[in-house]
């Protein structure tokens, strides 16, 4: 009976150690990768079929899908950062423009201020002619 006592010990330290050792080795590589800055390019080894080389690679996936997510979200903002500078150069060539059709508008004001000025200097003009053909008329 001491005998099978001591072998079924032996016996479940070996299959403790066995279960144990994989755990601990996941535990490791998780904790490495959680402290590594989210390295997203590491990886747990899969090196068995039953659950722990199961949850190796479900974790694997999930860390594919996470990197791939980060690298969309990566692309749409590298995107949204060139579209926003051609917006700005859009508005800056706009903004230009309208700065030129301005300065346009104020010359015709400038010209139309002038020939204003010019048909009045005229009409006086005339109307001196008219009272002045009128005194030679009488």
């Amino acid at each position: 009976a001491a005998l099978v006592t001591i072998v079924g010990f032996v016996i479940a330290m070996f299959v403790a150690r066995m279960i144990s050792k994989p755990v601990q080795k996941l535990n490791t590589r998780l904790s490495s990768i959680s402290e590594g800055g989210g390295d997203l390019t590491a990886r747990l080894e899969v090196r068995t079929k039953e659950e722990l080389g199961t949850m190796a690679r479900l974790f694997n996936g999930f860390v594919d899908h996470i990197a791939a997510i980060i690298k969309v979200v990566q692309n749409n903002s590298n995107k949204l950062f060139h579209s926003t500078a051609e917006i700005d150069m859009a508005m800056t060539q706009a903004n230009d423009s309208i700065n030129m059709i301005s300065g346009d508008i104020h010359q015709i004001i400038d010209g139309i201020h002038t020939t204003t000025s010019v048909i009045q200097q005229t009409n006086a003009g005339i109307e001196e002619l008219t009272v002045s053909a009128g005194h030679i008329n009488e």
